[in-house]
């Protein structure tokens, strides 16, 4: 007698194969999901007690220059100095409030991503010229608790700032002397290729997207002056850290692309008081600095602002109008290796949640205080996502102090987390302008 040959129950199999999946990957979603933000908050314990305490008294204040001093312990002392100099800056009210202190939410996003990276995040030396193993696959904070300046200069560079961003704004040139001055208005788009937390692809555009490497790219585009209508930049830093970056200009007087030279990074920018590599605090490879973290210090800076509540008027080199809180930032101190830098030395005062630059002050060669530079931060959504924030700049100064001059200004439009496209960011972008 022939034995009967089983058959297999279809619907039954494809069930368990899909319960045994399911039981597979349910750790790895439970990861996904519980992953905790690693970044201490600035305050925490005793010392956020301390800090709401004192905001009791402070908070909603109006300060100016006839109570300044009695937060000037909390305050940069150049910046409480252009407020109650008026022989110097001007009979001008830099005036700001101070406003509670508020944590950061970041985005899942960047959860997620310090998360899976940042337990492996090491240097391939400690000496200078030190890069993170695996820069061009990783995201997120590297370094939650950092031990070492370097540590925070890094945190500070390995982030994606939102992933692309578009703002519009402008900013003002000022004489403190003559108090005359220059506006100058510009757009602005930024895309990370790498180091991507929230917009796809994560962590990066692959390579046959991106053949040349590109870590980063910017385009500004002048609105104002007249004079510089249609003036337009591209920028590229690479992922390669040891690879220079590169900059084009596009001259509408003379329909002409021109390369800027590696060396002209520490070139002021158009008559203001910043150098190349000053935007937002420093822009500059990270890795050609040394690096000595100072500690910690509490001060009354500006990390969550409105752009709509600043106040100026023709001849001032700072807003007024600012909202401060209190922050405990670490403090780096910062050398540029290149023979005959700009700056002999900068002091960086770094959020420790955002781990944007909040403030820095810059030396001559002569080793006197030059310059200081305020970041104007605020927290904003991001279009990739509906959960969380980015902290962004939203608006700065710079005060050159032997000079007697300012470069304040502000963004009356930040987007970030949009889709851009790939193709504004070429030379031939720059180059169609010209026919």
């Amino acid at each position: 007698m022939l034995e009967k040959k089983k058959t297999v129950n279809k619907p039954k199999t494809l069930i368990m194969l899909l319960f045994m999946t399911f039981c597979l990957l349910a750790p790895l979603y439970s990861y996904a999901e519980e992953a905790k933000w690693l970044v201490p908050p600035g305050f925490e314990g005793e010392e956020l007690a301390k800090i709401r305490e004192w905001e009791k008294t402070w908070v909603g204040k109006r300060v100016d220059r006839t109570n300044v001093d009695q937060v000037k312990e909390f305050l940069p002392a150049p910046v409480r100095d252009v407020m109650v100099e008026k022989d110097k800056w001007g009979d001008f009210d830099f005036w700001f409030e101070v406003v509670p202190y508020r944590t950061y939410q970041p985005t899942p996003g960047m959860i997620k991503a310090t998360a899976k990276y940042s337990p492996g995040s090491r240097f391939e030396n400690d000496k200078y010229n030190a890069i993170l193993v695996n820069y061009k696959d990783i995201a997120g904070v590297p370094f939650p608790r950092p031990k070492t300046g370097q540590e925070v200069a890094w945190n500070f560079n390995s982030w994606s700032r939102g992933d692309t961003v578009y703002k519009k704004g402008g900013g003002f040139t000022v004489s403190a002397k003559s108090t005359m001055e220059r506006y100058t208005g510009q757009f602005y788009w930024r895309t990370f290729y790498a180091s991507r937390v929230d917009l796809p692809p994560l962590p990066r555009i692959p390579d046959k997207k991106n053949p040349r490497g590109i870590r980063r790219a910017n385009v500004m585009k002048m609105t104002a002056p007249t004079s510089m209508t249609d003036f337009a930049t591209f920028y590229v830093k690479y992922i390669d850290m040891n690879k220079e970056d590169d900059s084009w200009l596009y001259w509408p007087r003379f329909r002409k692309v021109i390369r800027l030279q590696s060396d002209q990074r520490d070139d002021t920018v158009d008559g203001t008081d910043l150098i190349n590599d000053d935007e937002t605090g420093y822009d500059g490879r990270v890795n050609k600095n040394k690096y000595k973290l100072l500690g910690r210090k509490k001060l009354l800076l500006c990390r969550h602002t409105d752009p709509a509540k600043f106040e100026r008027h023709e001849g001032m080199v700072m807003m007024g109008g600012l909202q401060r809180e209190m922050n405990n930032v670490y403090m780096v101190e910062v050398f540029t290796q290149p023979p005959k830098y700009v700056y002999s030395k900068q002091v960086w005062y770094i959020d420790p949640e955002t781990w944007l630059i909040n403030y820095k002050e810059c030396y001559d060669q002569q080793g006197r205080l030059w310059k200081f530079y305020e970041n104007y931060q605020n927290m904003i959504k991001s279009k990739a996502t509906d959960k969380g924030e980015v902290p962004i700049q939203n608006g700065s100064t710079f005060v050159d102090i032997i000079r007697r001059h300012g470069t304040p200004g502000s963004e009356t439009m930040f987007q970030v987390g949009l889709e851009i496209p790939l193709n504004k960011y070429s030379i031939r972008a720059l180059e169609r302008k010209a026919y």
